[in-house]
Order: C-alpha cells, then sequence, then structure tokens
C-alpha cells in the first residue's frame, strides 16, 4: 500500500510486492500478466505474482518489473538475523546462521530462547549428528547398525543413531577402555580429531570424476610439527579450502578444544564449495 524506493528483508522471508503503472499522470488498469518480475537468482526466486521468496544467503541485487521495454528496478538488501540470544557480535555468527537456516545446527532450547553457546567445545555425540545432517543423512536407516561401542545409552535418543551412521562409514572409531571399546559420546573433541573426522567425510563424498581435494602446506604454521599423522593431511586439505584457520598465535593447535564456533565456520565454508 505504500511506495517504495528500496527493499531491506531479512533471510528465509517472503515480501508482496505490487505494482502501479501511469500515463500522462493518469493511472492504468494493469495485470500481473502485463509484466515480469525477475530478481537476483543468489538471493531469491519472484513469482509473476510478485511474491518474493529470500534465501538464506545474505547480500544486495535488484528486484526488476519489466513491459514491453519499459522497466523499474529497486534495490534489495538480505540481511541475516540470528535466531541465537549469544551470537550477537561474535565473529562466527554468520556461519552459524548459515548451519541454523539449513538444519545443521539446531542450538539449545532455555526459558524459552535460543543458544548456540559459540565457544562451547563439540562433543563426539554432537559432532556426529552435525555431520550427519550435513550431509543429509537419513540416521533412521541405521538403527540395525552394529558398533562395539558400550556406552551409547546417554545419547541414545538423540544421537544413537548418528553414531552408528558415522561408524558404518568409518568416519568415527572406538577408544580402548577397561577391557570395552567405547564411543565417550560426551567427550570434547580436539581440533585434530575433528578436522580428522570431517576429512574423511570429505574424502568419502569425492566423486571419481571430481579433481583432487585441494591441499595446502602446514609449515606455514608456528605449530606444523606438532600436528598428528593421522591428522596432517586432513589439516592439508580443511586449511585449503579455508575451513580451517590458525589462532591469533598462528597456531594450528591441533590438540585444542574444536568449538561449536569454530566447527561452524569449518562446515559453512565447505557447504559453499561443494
Amino acid at each position: 500500500g505504500s511506495t517504495i524506493t528500496s527493499l531491506n528483508v531479512n533471510t528465509k522471508s517472503t515480501v508482496q510486492l505490487g505494482l502501479a503503472a501511469s500515463y500522462h499522470h493518469r493511472n492504468l488498469e494493469i495485470f500481473p500478466s502485463d509484466y515480469t518480475w525477475t530478481v537476483d537468482p543468489a538471493l531469491g526466486t519472484i513469482d509473476e505474482n510478485g511474491l518474493l521468496t529470500v534465501l538464506k544467503t545474505e547480500g544486495t541485487g535488484t528486484i526488476t518489473a519489466t513491459r514491453g521495454s519499459s522497466s523499474v528496478s529497486i534495490p534489495l538488501k538480505v540481511t541475516a538475523v540470528s535466531p541465537f540470544e549469544d551470537t550477537k557480535g561474535h565473529w562466527a555468527e554468520k556461519y552459524m546462521i548459515d548451519l541454523y537456516d539449513q538444519g545443521i545446527l539446531t542450538g539449545v532450547s532455555s526459558g524459552g530462547k535460543l543458544y548456540a553457546y559459540p565457544d562451547k567445545g563439540v562433543t563426539r555425540a554432537e559432532f556426529s549428528v552435525l555431520l550427519a545432517r550435513y550431509i543429509g543423512l537419513d540416521t533412521s536407516e541405521y538403527a540395525n547398525v552394529e558398533t562395539p561401542f558400550t556406552d551409547l545409552d546417554p545419547v541414545e535418543s538423540w544421537a544413537g543413531n548418528a553414531v552408528r551412521a558415522m561408524y558404518s562409514m568409518g568416519i568415527v572409531n572406538g577408544i580402548e577402555k577397561g577391557g570395552h571399546v567405547v564411543f565417550d559420546p560426551r567427550g570434547t573433541l580436539t581440533r585434530a580429531q575433528a578436522v580428522t573426522m570431517l576429512g574423511r567425510l570429505l574424502v568419502q563424498e569425492e566423486t571419481e570424476d571430481a579433481d583432487p581435494l585441494p591441499r595446502m602446506e602446514l609449515t606455514a604454521f608456528a605449530d606444523a610439527d606438532t600436528v598428528p599423522e593421522y591428522a596432517r593431511e586432513h589439516f592439508e586439505v580443511s586449511t585449503a579450502f579455508g575451513a580451517i584457520d590458525a589462532n591469533a598465535k598462528g597456531e594450528l593447535d591441533p590438540g585444542g578444544t574444536m568449538t561449536r564456533a569454530v566447527i561452524s565456520k569449518a562446515l559453512a565454508v565447505l557447504a559453499e564449495s561443494f
């Protein structure tokens, strides 16, 4: 009901647009079939009736309505709004919003609000669930997979099938403890462990006709010699993609805690690369 010269909207929203026309200051009768809407595909879609559906991507572009040789355009700006209470101003906010929009990161509900806990460590069970969502697995299909793990009961209801899926795919392994093989679902992953699990997944996702995964020499990092041999090739790949960065000291910190913020960036960056 009002004239607009630009449009600012949030990601994953819809806006109904209309068009009016005049000639020599006289209003013309015009119907949706008389003109065509277009919008930058990276930002969203707009149907023949002017219903704009915005995607999850932030950015700027243009909405245009065209009739014959006449057209009118307005600038469009798409801004992401975090569903989380604790990510405002955090360096990983954009990545965590991206994963939330994709249904990969769901957050933790507390007191009617949603929290991402960006600087909290990622547990082995949590990461198994994240990876399963990342590749779109139906984890129920792995319900009958047998594993040697004897300690899944505490996480069975929400992570059991994801762990079984990752085990069957060779992404995760158990830990020998007290004569039993355990998964340690509540154990916090180190950066080396998380990067290795992610790297194993990337190798499996490669197609036969795809180019080899890029690699980056680790000599540029101050603690390159502390990277475990089992994780070296996976660090080479993840750093080449820009999914994993050095810390403020220029270190990869392979023995450090893998936080929810850091792994969110890794998954978001890799999702854009494939």
